[in-house]
């Protein structure tokens, strides 16, 4: 049945409706901050994070200047729930534009304060492509998703991925994870135009239009359902190691068959700044002024450097050589400044001019096989070229060509197929076999390329080197019908190739594997500790260009981290996350302790927790298993299956009593918000995860029952298949917590506006 709401009605829509929480109305301002509490830094106008010694917890000030705790909810949206959730929507409330205030008052009335990550543009609090924003307005946090666009993008430019590249002895997931040195790849994540984060991507038209809108909390830098490496995967399942990946994939790639592309830059530049930050060759800054107190070392760049926390420097040319480190055995950066850098590092002389100072542990290729227990003859690969080699001759009615190659064993991802002079395919492995257009037996690849190009099928057998193409459309008489490819190079498996970038983790020193063993306390192998030290490396370049692409488009605005980072990632994703982002999207682990030790403590920046909470069996979904997360499967413990919706309401306050309660070894607490997910159950996953079902019923013991009721707004609940419990009074019980921490208030109570 579809309500008809009078027009005056409609009008009279207004945050003041919203029914807050018992007893905070008087002292809540338009944001949902707390009135009663000014900030250190007072009013600005927009969203920031401070730590407040008089409470000792970090918080977010709103643009009033008042403290305020993010209550955020994700996926609100008419879209969420999918087909079934959209009519209901649409049938109660017509189009989005209308039922957005009514929808933001319900979350109101709970206790949310903000709109979290994949909202619906029409429920945003400012001008999108849907409209001039909704009426009711909160504080929202606006997720880019840059890696989307491996495959097609506005810019016309094309990255390459270090994970799905691995070689054939690696026979897990094949995620995604971009090479972040290839310039491709930094052009995109600031392309503000059509077809990319800052494009059609997003509702907003010219984001920079954002900069002035006191309502966005912040900017959430990437979704890690894209970006494998970011998210902690429980103690059972250890994070996997991005820098392992770059150790092991491939150095070089013409074409890609998970994003269809051929690229016309065919280097790997991640694998590659792998090799050069060995040697210390990467990052690269001379003229340091060094001075040592004790074994305290400072080094100044007057023009500034690259370097961060934790960083291992290669020093060289100093006039004072006890500065100048040894061949693999770098400093560790400890702290630094925009101009300077400090280690500790014995010595004799006090101070040094000329200093040239390098990101990575400076090998000689020597001293690398005798750490490593190696034997690699170049820092390169060990592979040689092969240009133009013609394998026939166009003659107006041939399609098929079939030759053997004179170089094998053929590098895979390397071969090209030229037609007269232009660029038409590649070849991909039988070990990409779920990206490939068919499946191919071991040692074989296919040949392929998008659609527009003209290859019909092929393949190629890259031990023997016989290869066979068949063209859509048949080559002009006289056109040469050429390949390019390398050969006795990556991976070492397959050709034998020995030097380092043809590595893919089956030589007996290196691990084979894309998780390392426990590093501290326990004696690990060298290798296995240059490939953790090169996360911080690899992470800091990752954070850096993405945090710089946010900045450069709304420098007011905070920048929070992927959405979400896991307490079991390595360190150096902890360390760059909290250097280059304001705060961080963390997700959930068994033991909460470890979100301190494993977190904050590293990084010292807040923290905003996600969190989701199930009750299959007392919800319209009982009949789907909640196994998936069961067991602390995926990460999630198995607390996250509960089985009552009274259950999950008291493991929801359980949960922000810990959360609130937590303190790092600073003595402060450092959660500054709180992200649920999601506003309805999910309909893909048929999932209990809504505050609401699908039929747009508050799990409140009231509205998700059989019998039919109205709402306090004069729209009709009801009409389950069965009576639900009531989880939403926990809810309210748990998120006014906050609004009783710390100390008496600092300014003077005022009315909701």
């Amino acid at each position: 049945m579809r309500i008809i709401i009078p027009l005056f009605l409609l009008c009279a829509v207004s945050p003041a409706l919203a029914q807050l929480p018992e007893g905070t109305e008087s002292y809540l301002d338009v944001y949902g901050g707390d009135s009663r509490y000014s900030c250190s830094k007072g009013r600005t106008g927009y969203f920031y994070v401070y730590r407040d010694d008089f409470s000792r917890r970090w918080w977010y000030c709103d643009p009033e200047g008042h403290r305020f705790f993010s209550l955020a909810v994700d996926v609100v949206d008419s879209l969420g729930g999918g087909k079934d959730y959209l009519n209901r929507f649409a049938n109660l409330y017509g189009r989005a534009q209308n039922g957005c205030s009514y929808v933001l008052n319900r979350l109101r009335d709970y206790g949310f304060n903000t709109i979290g990550v994949y909202a619906g543009w029409a429920f945003l609090p400012v001008a999108t492509k849907a409209g001039p924003g909704c009426r009711v307005r909160m504080p929202f946090i606006y997720l880019l998703t840059p890696e989307k666009h491996f495959g097609q993008n506005g810019l016309g430019r094309y990255f390459k991925d270090v994970v799905s590249t691995v070689g054939p002895s690696y026979k897990g997931w094949r995620g995604t994870f971009p090479d972040v040195w290839d310039p491709n790849w930094a052009a995109l994540v600031n392309w503000r135009g059509p077809g990319g984060p800052w494009g059609q991507a997003n509702p907003f038209g010219d984001p920079s239009s954002l900069n002035g809108s006191p309502w966005l909390l912040g900017v959430s830098i990437d979704d890690t359902d894209q970006v494998w490496g970011t998210r902690g995967t429980g103690p059972v399942t250890q994070q996997p190691v991005t820098s392992w990946y770059v150790s092991v994939t491939t150095p070089f790639q013409i074409y890609s068959g998970r994003w269809k592309r051929l690229y016309s830059d065919p280097v790997m530049h991640a694998k590659q700044e792998w090799s050069a930050w060995l040697q210390g060759k990467a990052g690269v800054t001379s003229g340091g002024v060094a001075s040592r107190s004790a074994s305290t070392v400072t080094l100044t760049f007057a023009q500034g450097h690259p370097f961060t926390v934790h960083d291992l420097l290669t020093i060289s040319g100093c006039s004072d050589p006890s500065f100048d480190t040894v061949a693999g055995q770098p400093v560790i950066v400890t702290s630094l400044t925009p101009q300077s850098v400090t280690y500790t590092q014995p010595g004799s002389g006090k101070t040094a001019t000329a200093c040239t100072a390098a990101q990575g542990p400076g090998y000689t290729l020597q001293a690398l096989n005798q750490a490593w227990s190696a034997n690699y003859t170049t820092f390169g690969s060990a592979a040689r070229a092969i240009h133009g080699e013609v394998i026939g001759t166009g003659d107006g009615t041939t399609t098929r060509f079939v030759a053997r190659l004179a170089h094998p064993v053929i590098d895979p991802f390397t071969l090209e197929v030229v037609v007269g002079g232009n660029s038409v395919a590649g070849d991909c492995p039988w070990f990409e076999k779920p990206f490939c257009k068919r499946p191919t037996q071991v040692n074989m690849g296919t040949i392929e390329s998008s659609a527009a190009l003209g290859v019909a099928e092929g393949d190629v057998d890259y031990r023997s080197g016989e290869l066979r193409v068949n063209l859509d459309k048949a080559p002009p008489k006289g056109a040469q019908i050429t390949v390019n490819y390398l050969y006795g190079g990556w991976p070492h498996v397959l050709t034998g190739g020995r030097g380092l970038l043809d590595e893919d983790g089956t030589n007996p020193w290196f691990p084979a594997e894309q998780t390392l063993p426990a590093l501290y306390g326990t004696p690990v192998p060298r290798v296995a500790l240059d490939i953790d030290n090169f996360e911080d490396h690899l992470f800091q370049k990752y954070y850096q260009t993405l945090a710089a692409a946010v900045r450069s488009v709304l420098p007011r605005h905070l920048v929070f981290s992927n959405d979400w980072i896991g307490p079991h990632d390595r360190p150096g994703v902890i360390r760059q996350a909290s250097q280059y982002c304001d705060v961080l999207l963390v997700g959930e682990v068994p033991d909460e302790s470890e979100i301190t030790r494993n977190i904050y403590d590293v990084g010292h920046k807040p923290l905003q927790r996600y969190e989701l909470i199930e009750a299959l069996p007392d919800s319209p979904l009982a009949s789907r298993p909640c196994s998936i997360y069961q067991n602390g499967h995926g990460s999630f413990p198995s607390w996250v299956c509960q089985p009552t919706q009274e259950a999950r309401g008291k493991r929801y306050l359980q949960q922000m009593e810990t959360t609130i309660g937590l303190t790092g070894s600073d003595g402060y607490g450092y959660f500054v918000g709180w992200s649920w997910w999601q506003m309805t159950d999910n309909a893909g996953q048929m999932q209990n995860f809504g505050l609401f079902t699908l039929r747009d019923n508050a799990y409140d013991g009231v509205e998700a029952r059989r019998a039919w009721s109205k709402d306090r707004y004069g729209f009709q609940r009801g009409g389950e298949e069965g009576d639900y419990g009531d989880f939403i009074s926990w809810v309210k019980k748990a998120n006014l917590l906050w609004l009783r921490l710390g100390g008496p208030p600092t300014a003077t109570a005022r009315s909701l506006r």
